[in-house]
């Protein structure tokens, strides 16, 4: 009985090394089917497309998600299931969220302040946008069937400014990526264009609290300061202040700025000078009524009434 079923293995071991010799050339590529409306389904092996088929009928195709990109309308000749545009060697998919906000975590865990929640807190209020900071230090907005959530008045009105909301939108949505962190200088980008957007904690503390009665302290607070800056960068409109800065002028960025002031509401002000204007006693001021930018040109102190920060 033993040598009948070391003869039976042997048998069995030897046929099944011969079929696999025998069918190893056929079943070296996998048998493929693919459709086409001009021919009938046939038989072929891969090895027998052109690289130009194996592209146009998905042969080998990178891997894909299983959602659609937020941003797929941006890039009408990809898939929107793509990822890094199919070319993850050359390419890293940031997911079109473009401004990167990392440094001011960091900041915020080590020195135990919440100046990324001050940010988060004043843009949501001026855009009407629900904002977070993903895992990759990414500033993003959230989205409900692949359109931003926007924050509604009583009235059933979209809260915030429309064109605040547009600018941080696109912004956020640029291939270009900037990135923001803290400075001891004045808040600032190094040149137009750039790519580096730098917050200063003491000078945005000085604006608001140097804000007069009547004036919305946030309209040079984290948020503004914020989009404000962004506008400088390479994910905004790129364009400097004026240089040097002569009293009552202001600027592309500035008129930018008043736009989203004027959605905002009165108490905003219009900013109706770029530079400041320092008086005999030695303080400064940057007017937000015409009040007040009268009074300051002839070189006296703005009205407590009047539309003012003075620092």
């Amino acid at each position: 009985m033993k040598n009948l079923l070391t003869v039976f293995i042997g048998v069995f071991i030897s046929s099944s090394i011969l079929w696999a010799q025998e069918h190893s050339a056929k079943y070296d590529w996998p048998e493929l089917i693919p459709y086409s409306n001009n021919q009938e389904n046939e038989q072929k092996s891969i090895e027998s497309y052109s690289k130009e088929e194996i592209r146009q009928w998905g042969l080998l195709q990178p891997v894909r998600f299983f959602s659609m990109d937020r941003f797929d309308h941006k890039y009408p000749s990809l898939t929107p299931y793509h990822y890094a545009a199919n070319n993850p060697v050359y390419f890293i998919d940031i997911n079109g969220d473009s401004i990167n906000v990392k440094k001011i975590q960091e900041s915020d865990k080590k020195n135990d302040t919440n100046n990324m929640n001050k940010i988060i807190t004043d843009l949501q209020t001026q855009t009407g946008l629900t904002l977070k900071v993903n895992k990759n230090g990414q500033l993003v907005y959230v989205t409900e069937d692949g359109k931003p959530v926007i924050a509604t008045n009583k009235d059933g009105s979209s809260a915030g400014s429309a064109t605040a909301r547009n600018l941080l939108i696109k912004a956020i949505g640029t291939t270009k990526q900037a990135y923001v962190t803290l400075t001891s200088g004045g808040s600032r980008v190094p040149a137009a264009g750039s790519p580096l957007i730098k917050l200063n904690v003491d000078q945005i503390t000085q604006f608001q609290s140097g804000a007069s009665a009547n004036l919305n302290s946030a309209t040079m607070g984290w948020g503004m300061t914020f989009m404000h800056e962004m506008l400088h960068s390479n994910v905004g409109l790129a364009q400097s202040d004026p240089n040097p800065p002569i009293f009552g002028q202001t600027g592309p960025v500035v008129d930018m700025m008043n736009t989203v002031r004027g959605e905002l509401g009165a108490d905003y002000g219009q900013r109706m000078s770029y530079g400041e204007q320092v008086v005999n006693n030695g303080q400064s001021f940057i007017p937000f009524d015409q009040d007040a930018r009268r009074m300051l040109k002839k070189g006296y102190a703005p009205h407590p009434k009047s539309l003012f920060i003075k620092y």
